[in-house]
């Protein structure tokens, strides 16, 4: 079973209080809370303290132990003393409306850099192949994907992916970004 000294660091955040770890053949599940604190309003910029109710969230993580892995986490829901809005707590490792975390995210764009295909990234970190695709087109190099810049430089460098000794990388070299990389030549 993993540490919890591990896990808070992992999370990177002292606020986390783990509450319980499950886990199986197939997945780790990490039930979290955070330390309740004072939070501002986002409508009046008021402090309040006040909550309102809790709310449950299963929140998709990186692989750990080679095992699907999500976090539980036990939401606060705030209500402002002055304006009477209600508002989720400030979760910094997970963005808004989100169901995967930050490092997730980053996670799946590093492994965009391996030559592997988007379904093997997916399938590795328990996401779909489109949400792969949408994280890849956030950080793509090339703005237009119908169109291709005026100049491209193409060379092959030594790899080994899928059998074949050599890969082909097409550039572009006046902005100085990659457009491309083939798994052969």
């Amino acid at each position: 079973m993993p540490d919890i000294n591990y896990i808070t660091q992992l999370l990177k955040s002292e606020d986390v209080i783990i509450e319980d770890i499950v886990e199986n053949a197939t997945e780790v599940e990490l039930y979290i809370r955070l330390r309740q604190k004072v939070h501002i309003c986002p409508n009046c910029k008021a402090q309040t303290s006040k909550v309102h109710d809790y709310r449950i969230q299963k929140v998709k993580e990186i692989p750990m132990l080679g095992k699907k892995t999500y976090i539980v986490l036990k939401k606060r829901r705030y209500v402002c003393k002055v304006c009477k809005k209600r508002f989720y707590e400030q979760v910094d490792f997970l963005p808004k409306h989100q169901r995967m975390t930050n490092r997730l995210a980053a996670w799946i764009v590093s492994q965009l850099g391996n030559i592997v295909s988007m379904t093997e990234v997916a399938k590795l970190s328990n996401v779909s192949v489109s949400t792969v695709m949408r994280l890849f087109d956030k950080v793509s190099p090339v703005e237009a994907k119908d169109e291709l810049p005026e100049v491209i430089c193409i060379d092959e460098f030594k790899g080994h992916a899928g059998g074949a000794k050599y890969q082909c990388i097409i550039v572009d070299p006046l902005n100085g970004k990659i457009i491309d990389i083939l798994k052969d030549r």
